[in-house]
């Protein structure tokens, strides 16, 4: 059994604040505050894991999902703390963007197996002290649905397809890698979430996609010339609007930061 991970940092509550120095007149005192200034330089997803052809990839999950009221840009001075038990909601400052996770499986069919893919939120810490955080928090997705993806074109330059990446397009040129996937209703070869998916804090594990039989999936369209070099079958799990429901532990002045990780676990049969 082979598992691969992905992690997505996830940042809530940003505080900055600055005060002068003081100088009295008989003698010299100095008092210090500090301020903690943080820049960062990403890419906007992970990336694939390896190569397409004749294999089983996952990526294009995203690097990070900010809380910081600032537009994700690092400028925002934080939320106002909620009071416990409130249940406080905070919206993601990408709030309404899609994000796509992305699995294509290249492999020919006696190395064909059930695969799946899970998502867990580890518990929060809090980035001043670098310990477990008291933060009790949900995160929640609103997930469209399974589709399917068309991976693109081989590239004998590359050694490999082109791995369209539909977190970078849009409108026909997105359409054209992300398209419509209808299972059969009596007995599908895939499920997966649909709807808000709650992921809690330190919590269990929830499924966003399974494959649950071994063999092709016939309400795929792009079956044609299946593991040589026409892309196989892919899929995207689609989600939006991400939320932080903050329950408990959000105190003045605090920030946090947990790892949501997407694993997909597949059985690689070999052949004889």
């Amino acid at each position: 059994m082979k598992k691969y991970l992905f992690s997505t940092v996830l940042l809530a509550g940003v505080v900055v604040s600055l005060a002068p120095s003081v100088t009295e007149a008989a003698s010299t005192v100095e008092r210090k505050q500090t301020t903690d200034v943080e820049i960062k330089f990403k890419d906007k997803d992970n990336g694939f894991d390896d190569k397409a052809e004749n294999n089983l990839i996952m990526g294009a999950t995203p690097t990070e999902i900010s809380f910081t009221d600032g537009r994700g840009d690092q400028k925002g001075k934080g939320f106002t703390a909620p009071q416990a038990g409130s249940n406080a909601i905070f919206k993601a400052d990408m709030f309404d963007e899609s994000r796509y996770i992305v699995v294509n499986d290249d492999r020919p069919d006696e190395r064909q197996s059930t695969w799946k893919v899970d998502a867990n939120l580890s518990k929060f810490m809090d980035t001043k002290s670098n310990q477990e955080s008291n933060l009790v928090a949900d995160l929640i997705l609103d997930t469209k649905g399974l589709q399917e993806y068309h991976i693109g074109a081989y590239s004998e330059a590359l050694g490999d397809y082109e791995i369209l990446n539909p977190n970078y397009l849009e409108g026909a040129a997105l359409s054209n890698v992300v398209k419509p996937y209808t299972p059969n209703p009596d007995s599908p070869v895939i499920t997966s979430a649909s709807g808000p998916v709650t992921l809690v804090a330190g919590g269990s594990s929830v499924n966003m996609i399974n494959k649950k039989v071994k063999g092709l999936d016939p309400d795929h369209t792009k079956t044609d010339g299946f593991g040589v070099k026409k892309g196989g079958q892919g899929y995207v799990t689609e989600f939006t609007s991400p939320k932080l429901v903050v329950k408990s532990g959000a105190t003045k002045g605090s920030t946090h930061i947990a790892n949501l990780t997407w694993t997909m676990t597949f059985d690689d049969v070999v052949r004889p």
